[in-house]
């Protein structure tokens, strides 16, 4: 069986139309194709030959390659750290290569090729997810992700373990980036999807046991990502110990150190709000134990993948574990020392979660101006690129802030309407 998942990584492919008449277009492109492979600054040399032939003739088929390989380019660009040389301040390089990604997958609809515009629209995703200066770039992500998969539906549909693995993988990440801009129901209904794609490959003897643990992994912890951003906790702890025990087969290294956050996060929050949570066999003092030994772990790896912004969400939760511990010492300094690093890496998820730790510092001082202060700045951040998932975090904060009292004068100044009650009786 062809593999339909790799076809950008070849000049051209079999079941494309010939390039009779195109042969100088495609002559560059081969050589372009022979560069990139050949050494990773291979693009750049591969861009220039491109950018040379501009003007010739060119297929459909061509022109989608074309701005897939410029924008590989500009992702190029971005992992060297020289966009401001290469095309200005105020650019954005992973936001180019959305933009080049983007007119590739359109070209591919133009010809009816799905197989491309899923490949396409999911490297869309991909840079739209990495950049640090496009506005609303969660928003176009989710909207890439959503074509990736339709995209990928409108394929003829294959009994192969391959090909239903790489529809997890579609479906699975449609669910994290739903739950990020706030579509739930579309979250959970890829989310349950995502487990029925499983489901039906569990049993087959071509199934590599450990990925299929690993895809487990990544389901529950999807799902406890979601419950946790809607306030569920328990429901957010059951699956995060469901994710703790897949885990056991071997994780990537930064995920040594952001699903041991992520338990802590949770098993902190249920430990917050003990005295309504009741989870069975968990106490209050047995929460707060299990994030200990998740940040302990958190900590041991951080430094073998150099996962700067994992290890601040972790100096976060320490933070928070220390207030829900009644402990002041060095709490204040690792708020701190995590906004520093929020604003080396440039990362404004990680710059809000820090403000929501700040308004959880002066709520525990019972300052609750500055609280408040903190958390709608939080929000307001994440406004700005459409993550919805941390705003959810901070709304949810403000709602049990001691509401302000209002003045004797502004209580004067409020209307008398108990005058008017009856005309609102159910009578």
């Amino acid at each position: 069986m062809e593999d339909i998942r790799n076809r950008l990584l070849y000049s051209r492919c079999d079941d494309e139309p010939s390039v009779y008449g195109f042969h100088a277009f495609q002559e560059a492109l081969d050589t372009a194709y022979e560069l990139k492979d050949a050494v990773p600054e291979g693009i750049v040399a591969a861009y220039s030959i491109l950018n040379e032939h501009a003007t010739a003739p060119q297929t459909t088929y061509q022109a989608i390659r074309r701005e897939f390989l410029t924008g590989e380019y500009f992702r190029y660009l971005d992992q060297l750290d020289t966009t401001h040389d290469r095309i200005g301040p105020r650019q954005d390089a992973l936001g180019r290569a959305a933009d080049h990604f983007e007119q590739g997958a359109r070209l591919a609809k133009s010809v009816h090729d799905w197989a491309l515009v899923e490949q396409l629209k999911t490297l869309e995703r991909a840079v739209c997810l990495g950049s640090k200066l496009s506005r609303k770039r969660f928003r176009r992500a989710y909207a890439a992700a959503r074509e990736a998969l339709a995209a990928w539906h409108k394929l003829p549909v294959w009994d192969d373990t391959l090909f239903r693995l790489h529809h997890f993988e579609l479906t699975d990440y449609l669910a994290g980036i739903a739950e990020a801009v706030g579509e739930d129901r579309e979250a959970f209904e890829a989310l349950e999807l995502a487990g029925f794609i499983l489901s039906l490959v569990q049993d087959r003897p071509d199934l590599d046991t450990r990925a299929f643990k690993r895809y487990l992994l990544y389901l529950d912890w999807d799902w406890a990502t979601l419950y946790w951003s809607l306030g569920f906790d328990r429901l957010a702890f059951r699956h995060v110990r469901l994710a703790r025990h897949h885990s056991r087969d071997g994780l990537s290294a930064i995920n040594q150190v952001r699903l041991p956050h992520m338990i802590a996060t949770i098993a902190l929050d249920c430990a917050e709000n003990s005295n309504t949570l009741n989870i069975s066999g968990y106490s209050r003092e047995r929460l707060l134990a299990l994030a200990d030994a998740a940040l302990d772990d958190a900590f041991a790896h951080w430094e073998a993948c150099n996962d700067r912004a994992g290890y601040a969400l972790t100096l976060l939760a320490e933070a928070k574990w220390l207030g829900l511990k009644n402990r002041t010492d060095g709490r204040s300094e690792k708020i701190e020392k995590a906004r520093a690093i929020a604003h080396e890496v440039n990362d404004l998820g990680l710059l809000a979660k820090v403000d929501i730790a700040l308004g959880d510092e002066f709520a525990f001082k019972r300052q609750t101006q500055s609280a408040r202060e903190c958390y709608l700045k939080a929000e307001r951040r994440m406004a700005d690129v459409g993550f919805e998932e941390i705003a959810r975090v901070a709304r949810r904060r403000l709602e049990r802030l001691p509401q302000p009292r209002r003045s004797t004068r502004q209580r004067q100044l409020l209307p008398d309407i108990s005058q008017f009650a009856g005309d609102y009786s159910p009578n």
